[in-house]
């Protein structure tokens, strides 16, 4: 007798089945946790570009306008050294970071595919011999992967206002 009794060839198959349907599922894991290393990135990159927008900003000014010392906000004015003012603000409703420089349209700071769901600028006076002025900035960024799974981070940072 020559091949395979039915029997065996249900239980290849079965094997068959099973190893193919293990490595589906791997495949699809590796092709989820790639894509939320990639959102986590982009979260990062994105974040890391706002602090670094705002770290400019503030470097390049001599005064704060708003907030006022101890008040918390999602606007941010400053005087630049050359008396020209520049804002940077959350327009809550879609969830973008602008910047303005005087009277000028608002320039959009984010990427579309990221929203900032909190901004909070929170200005801190100088102290005689203590801490010199500075900003307590928070951001909240928020991004969906290509699984649709949303992904949060928030970014903090101090940033000090030198006064030449």
């Amino acid at each position: 007798m020559r091949g395979f009794s039915l029997i065996e060839m249900l239980i290849y198959i079965g094997l068959f089945a099973l190893i193919m349907t293990a490595a589906l599922e791997a495949s699809f894991a590796v092709s989820e946790s790639s894509a939320r290393d990639a959102t986590r990135a982009e979260l990062q990159e994105e974040g890391e570009f706002l602090i670094g927008k705002i770290d400019w900003i503030i470097g390049q000014s001599r005064e704060v306008a708003a907030p006022a010392a101890g008040v918390s906000s999602q606007n941010l004015s400053v005087t630049n050294d050359d008396g020209s003012a520049v804002s940077v603000s959350l327009s809550a409703g879609d969830g973008l970071v602008s910047v303005a420089r005087g009277p000028q349209d608002p320039v959009q700071l984010n990427d579309d595919g990221i929203r900032i769901t909190q901004v909070s600028f929170e200005h801190i006076a100088g102290v005689p011999d203590g801490l010199p002025e500075h900003i307590d900035t928070s951001l909240t960024l928020i991004a969906t992967s290509s699984t649709g799974k949303p992904m949060t981070q928030t970014f903090q940072e101090t940033f000090y206002v030198l006064h030449e």
